[in-house]
């Protein structure tokens, strides 16, 4: 009767840092949920080196990983994940390596030793995929019509429902259907580069022309609107108005770290670093501290 009163409390973790490490003999899901972690840690390792490794297609047995992650506990029981301040990726003997650095108090973003950015222009593939069901060609039998066409997009077959994320920042163009298309996006990026993607169950909310949207937001869902024989994406690049293959876009890291910053992040990774080479333990950083958390 007389009203109410609403208090935000921040909830206190106590906040270890911890190595965990594995090999890939299926999937990285799959080799995440044997070191006995959840597949959330799985998702957030993929996006990190969305921009290097296709974790369907680039993948291969004894593949292995490290990384060093914030945990965080309450009254002893583990409550979720923190910041991946680093991580490695040995993929067909490539070894990418990643650090979280803030340049400032708004954002953090991650950065190879040398301090150049693992974020690039565009990401390696528009969604999570089982596997290509056609590639970019000049010269293939349409499965629908019978006839002998250029195919100059890759189709991602994948489950209906599966989000499709844009491979870069860029403005909605277009948001329509189309009798062999179906449901479509067209979105332009920088330097003349229009993506667009085809068969469409459905936009995500919000989702419009004119809109602004960036690398790796959700813009819809796998379907097979239009002419198709099941869902899959039906992904296609244009520069400068004409089609090219997207599996052979040359993308650009973003700007790396300036100049005048680069030894300050050298000298704050130095100790991560020395972790994942194998050089230094663990237990040197892990430093258990109480951290606030605005999760209620």
């Amino acid at each position: 009767d007389k009203g109410c009163e609403i208090h935000k409390q921040d909830i206190e973790y106590n906040v270890k840092t911890k190595l965990v490490k594995g090999r890939i003999d299926s999937s990285l899901f799959k080799a995440v949920e044997n070191c006995g972690e959840s597949t959330r840690l799985a998702l957030e390792l993929s996006s990190i080196f969305a921009w290097d490794i296709d974790f369907i297609r680039d993948l291969r047995k004894d593949d292995s990983f490290e990384l060093i992650v914030e945990k965080k506990f309450r009254k002893g029981e583990f409550c979720g994940y923190g910041d991946i301040l680093a991580a490695q990726f040995v993929n067909r003997g490539d070894t990418y390596r990643a650090f979280l650095y803030s340049q400032d108090d708004s954002s953090s973003d991650y950065f190879r030793a040398n301090g150049e950015a693992v974020r690039k222009n565009f990401l390696k593939a528009p969604l999570n995929y089982s596997r290509i069901s056609s590639s970019y060609t000049w010269n293939r039998k349409h499965p629908v019509l019978d006839k002998v066409r250029p195919h100059l997009g890759v189709d991602y077959a994948a489950p209906r429902g599966t989000p499709i994320e844009s491979v870069a920042d860029g403005k909605i163009i277009k948001r329509s259907y189309a009798r062999q298309a179906g449901k479509y996006i067209k979105i332009r990026h920088k330097n003349g580069y229009v993506t667009v993607y085809n068969h469409m169950s459905s936009y995500a909310r919000g989702i419009k022309e004119e809109k602004h949207v960036d690398q790796g937001e959700t813009i819809g869902f796998v379907g097979s609107t239009g002419l198709a024989t099941g869902p899959h994406l039906d992904y296609r690049v244009k520069k400068y108005g004409k089609y090219i293959n997207p599996l052979q876009i040359e993308s650009k890291p973003v700007e790396p770290i300036p100049e005048k910053k680069i030894k300050e992040f050298k000298k704050s990774i130095k100790p991560l670093l020395a972790v994942l080479k194998g050089k230094k333990p663990l237990y040197a950083l892990n430093k258990s501290t109480e951290k606030k958390s605005e999760e209620l």
